[in-house]
């Protein structure tokens, strides 16, 4: 439970006293004070100076009148990875509804009103929905408060110039996680798992830590920790395996500025960097913006201005990995190495 902090503002204490029963927790920069313990994320035993981003399982949103298609809805069923929903508006256009067909899960988003309402068939846990929870829906409200979102892990690095994050970009299934996780084995703190949200700085692009957790394959599983039994599931009824960072988690208020980017978009048995030029780093980026395929074109122009000032800030390569797990250590070493050489001194 929260305490009075002289440094956060009146407003949040204000919030922590009139809730006491609720349940506080930081990710992408928002203060979630949940109704309900959300899985695998750590409470926080302070309070910090962030917005306010309400989550709820216990109570229903009053939404008069019908709910209408949204209008950038689309059919995703020709598309694997990722979760296929109904997505639709209040007539009001206040409220945006996901229902997940595969399994039924529901949410519920006010932008407007900070608050995000959740329910699920009794069926699935509630480890299992809130993981949507902090992934797809967190990155809907995120893009929807002006921010831009990429498919991206986030690791930092301490450079001559201070703590410095990168990011493995890449769709579902290339490694993106598993990388993040062995530079956590290695002593790094990760800042995000599948999702990386973008701040502009003065003098570049920052990345602001995300929930404190990596998922991961069994097969990655087996050859970091030695046996899928290390690590417990995400979910009684999902098969990823958990990697928590309590240990070292990053400051729920930081931003790090991002000193280089890898979009990681093929495997072969050759370890490859290929540089982009600015421009064709931000071209290849925007395919990476997350649930890009509901904005309109105003804020696909917002996400290439952000786009661009990344790949104009820090170097972007292409990178190619070898598939064999038992050459993570060269990998590794290879992103040391380069990073040590963008970074002055």
């Amino acid at each position: 439970m929260l305490t009075a902090s002289k440094h956060v503002s009146t407003s949040v204490l204000q919030w922590v006293r009139l809730m006491p029963s609720s349940y506080f927790y930081a990710a992408y920069g928002f203060l979630l004070e949940s109704d309900q313990p959300i899985p695998n994320l750590i409470p926080l035993d302070s309070p910090v100076h962030l917005p306010i981003l309400r989550i709820r399982f216990d109570e229903t949103p009053s939404v008069s009148g019908a709910w209408i298609t949204h209008p950038h809805a689309i059919d995703r069923s020709g598309d694997a990875y990722r979760h296929l929903f109904v997505l639709t508006d209040s007539e009001a256009q206040r409220y945006t509804r996901f229902i997940f067909e595969d399994d039924g899960a529901t949410f519920t988003v006010d932008v407007a009103g900070a608050t995000i309402w959740v329910a699920h068939p009794e069926r699935l846990t509630r480890a299992y929905v809130c993981d949507y929870l902090v992934n797809a829906i967190l990155s809907y409200y995120l893009r929807m408060t002006g921010r831009t979102c990429l498919h991206a892990s986030a690791v930092q690095i301490d450079s001559p110039e201070g703590e410095r994050a990168i990011l493995f970009v890449a769709d579902s299934g290339m490694g993106k996680s598993t990388l993040a996780t062995y530079f956590a084995r290695q002593g790094h703190v990760a800042l995000s798992d599948d999702v990386s949200a973008l701040t502009a700085q003065d003098d570049g692009i920052a990345v602001a830590p995300g929930y404190p957790y990596l998922r991961v394959t069994a097969q990655t599983t087996e050859a970091l920790f030695g046996a899928v039994t290390a690590l417990k599931k995400v979910a009684p009824d999902w098969h990823k395996r958990v990697v928590t960072l309590a240990d070292r988690p990053p400051r729920p208020d930081q931003l790090i500025p991002i000193s280089a980017v890898y979009i990681i978009a093929d495997r072969a048995e050759t370890l490859v960097f290929e540089p982009f030029t600015p421009r064709d780093a931000a071209i290849a980026l925007m395919d990476y913006a997350t649930l890009y395929y509901l904005f309109d074109p105003a804020v696909r122009a917002r996400d290439f201005t952000m786009l661009s000032h990344l790949a104009a800030a820090c170097p972007v390569y292409k990178l190619t990995t070898p598939a064999d797990l038992t050459r993570l250590p060269d990998v590794y070493g290879a992103i040391l190495e380069q990073h040590r050489v963008l970074s002055p001194g």
